[in-house]
């Protein structure tokens, strides 16, 4: 019994040790937790005890894209598929997604956040190589917020980002 309680006591100071950096009780520090988590330069590996606890259980993530056809379509995985498929191993070359904008609507206990990025290779890229727009949704319980689903979409030519979201 001891032992049990010990490994449980390690692994739950671990995550909030992770976390604790970031203010979880807080919007802000959630999505700034997010992003941090998934930047940094070549050989990094995405921040997985900040990440994964960032997330509700049965949270997605998904995207929008076109096809070849110029179909369009969505992909959706749960935080584990997203791990494995986007993030498995080490960075071939940097990666850093920063925030440049932010529209948020609350009730009760959800939220939705509107999150402009900019992805770029290295950090001190003057351009970015993309832009979109995450959609985030929330749910306030147990005295912090939680991820239930981020959906995103890249800026394309025939697709710009709008002013009120700039």
């Amino acid at each position: 019994m001891y032992r049990f309680l010990l490994i449980a006591f390690i692994a739950i100071a671990t995550t909030l040790s992770a976390s604790a950096q970031y203010d979880l009780t807080t919007i802000p520090g959630t999505i700034d937790a997010l992003y941090q988590s998934i930047s940094g330069p070549e050989g990094f590996e995405i921040d997985r005890e900040t990440f994964d606890p960032l997330f509700a259980d049965d949270a997605r993530l998904s995207a929008t894209y076109f096809n070849r056809e110029g179909e369009q379509g969505v992909i959706s995985w749960s935080v584990a598929e997203y791990v494995e498929a986007v993030w498995s191993g080490p960075r071939q070359r940097g990666f850093f997604e920063i925030e440049t904008a932010r529209t948020v609507e609350e009730f009760a206990h959800i939220a939705h956040v509107f999150s402009t990025y900019e992805s770029r290779w290295n950090e001190d890229d003057e351009d970015p190589f993309q832009r979109g727009i995450n959609s985030i949704q929330l749910l306030n319980k147990d005295g912090r917020w939680w991820i239930v689903n981020i959906f995103w979409e890249g800026e394309s030519e025939g697709n710009p980002i709008p002013d009120e979201y700039l």
